[in-house]
């Protein structure tokens, strides 16, 4: 399996873990750790990952809006 795949599949999967998760601190510093590894990789994503990915990241940052302290960024 490519590395790539691997990655994507890496990121999806603790997202979907980090919405159900009930402990909503632990679910904002996914987030956070997640946007940025997305960021870091998401040029060798084909682009149905990518939206994926980013579709998984936006209901994360929806469901959690009030619990992200505003960085002067959107964090994108």
């Amino acid at each position: 399996m490519d590395v790539d795949i691997i990655r994507s599949r890496f990121i999806q999967d603790n997202l979907r873990r980090a919405l159900m998760e009930p402990d909503k601190e632990r679910t904002v510093r996914a987030l956070r750790a997640f946007r940025n590894y997305f960021q870091w990789f998401e040029h060798r994503f084909p682009d149905g990952e990518k939206s994926m990915i980013a579709g998984q990241l936006a209901s994360l940052e929806e469901a959690y809006a009030r619990q992200i302290p505003s960085s002067g960024s959107n964090g994108r």
